[in-house]
């Protein structure tokens, strides 16, 4: 996005991040926002605001990390803030998988391969995570590696769809009755789980 806020860029006349709240919120008992910039903005939202613990900025995990020391659950689920079309049953499958495979991660999959930043891990990974970004690493993949996980695959390749440029936002139009039938109804929080 040219260096812009990712999160405040424009689609379909609100902030992605507005669409990731409408999304997300539903599926979990409590939701955080990781951003190290344009902080009221972000905390008009009425969200708990966390900010990297490292003044590196060291990507997503960063975020993550941040996140694990504020989160009053045992399980995160970890998303980008430009995805807006994920699937309204993400948590659920991810909290499924897991549980059947004893895992500490599911990390959500498509027929394009992993998608490491769209992920639910349990908060006791925390120790490890710090280990691993204190060691100068950086890769969401190669950490997600190194843990017991499962992939969980969606059939949908476009509902994990990045939006990285102003060309990819215009291109998502076409989904928009769709995302704009994300409002919430109806989604089940997977039980014994409590996810933020």
């Amino acid at each position: 996005m040219g260096g812009a806020d990712k999160g405040l860029a424009q689609y379909d006349g609100r902030p992605l991040i507005e669409w990731m709240i409408e999304c997300i919120r539903p599926q979990v008992d409590e939701l955080l926002i990781n951003a190290n910039r344009n902080l009221g903005q972000y905390a008009s939202y009425g969200l708990t605001v966390v900010n990297d613990l490292r003044d590196d900025y060291a990507g997503p995990l960063a975020g993550l990390q941040a996140a694990m020391t504020k989160a009053a659950h045992d399980w995160l689920l970890m998303v980008p803030c430009d995805t807006p079309a994920l699937p309204r049953n993400l948590v659920s499958r991810l909290a499924e998988a897991a549980s059947g495979a004893k895992a500490e991660i599911a990390v959500a999959q498509t027929q394009q391969g992993w998608h490491p930043t769209v992920a639910l891990l349990r908060r006791g990974l925390a120790a490890d995570l710090d280990a691993f970004l204190a060691s100068g690493q950086r890769r969401v993949r190669d950490w997600i590696s190194n843990q017991p996980h499962v992939a969980v695959s969606f059939d949908a390749a476009g509902d994990f769809a990045n939006l990285n440029t102003p060309a990819e936002l215009s291109s998502m139009y076409p989904q928009r009755k769709r995302l704009t039938d994300m409002r919430p109804h109806a989604v089940r929080k997977p039980p014994g789980r409590r996810v933020v």
